[in-house]
């Protein structure tokens, strides 16, 4: 399994020969360029993860591709005139011979005076490959998450703070943690969330950061 990170909380996901897009939002501008891709996923219905503009990119450059999103984001693009399939938590798609499980349900708390909008997570399998997690802007203890292979976690965010993700991820423990939603950080910033994150993983938990070439084999 090889992810590459498009910025922010967009990445690709290639097993074998299917590639599935995540979170595809305005903040990561190099997003809408993808090719080669059987299905996208997005996990809710705020810009910096399902942007209209990147979307309709990817539907000219990926004819006929499926996209999949939480309800209340898929009724928002389905209104800008974007084709796109529910999914919920429990739910389960199948692409070519992989598997995509929704899982959560609600996005952080950014303010009591902020409606919360709904979240769903994923979790990607093939037979004989690792398990991937995708929390979204969520740090919910899913029991999906488990001792997981890898997890895709927003390291940055006005909805968190680096001890409440250190929390979450002692919480479900990940052999592997991926970091992104980091466009919102300085280098500076991002680079102390790394370093404390690294330095306070539960036994057995590895941060694995984005080297140069942003792509990542699991």
């Amino acid at each position: 399994m090889k992810l590459q990170h498009y910025g922010h909380a967009c990445f690709t996901v290639d097993i074998g020969t299917t590639r599935l897009i995540i979170d595809p939002g305005n903040f990561s501008p190099q997003a809408g360029a993808i090719t080669g891709a059987h299905a996208i996923f997005v996990t809710h219905q705020h810009a910096d993860h399902a942007d209209p503009a990147t979307l309709r990119a990817l539907h000219q450059g990926n004819p006929g591709i499926p996209l999949y999103a939480e309800p209340q984001a898929a009724e928002i693009l389905r209104a800008e005139g974007i084709e796109c399939r529910d999914v919920r938590p429990g739910d389960i798609v199948e692409v070519g011979d992989v598997t995509v499980t929704g899982v959560g349900g609600l996005h952080e708390v950014i303010h009591p005076s902020i409606p919360r909008v709904q979240n769903t997570g994923f979790v990607i399998t093939s037979p004989g490959e690792k398990r991937l997690g995708v929390t979204g802007d969520s740090q919910e203890p899913c029991p999906e998450f488990h001792e997981i292979d890898a997890l895709a976690f927003a390291i940055t965010a006005p909805w968190t703070s680096v001890g409440a993700m250190i929390d979450a991820l002692v919480a479900v423990a990940p052999r592997q943690a991926i970091p992104v939603h980091d466009a919102v950080a300085s280098p500076p910033g991002r680079a102390i969330a790394v370093r404390l994150l690294t330095g306070l993983l539960p036994e057995g938990s590895v941060l694995t950061d984005w080297p140069e070439s942003k792509i990542i084999e699991i």
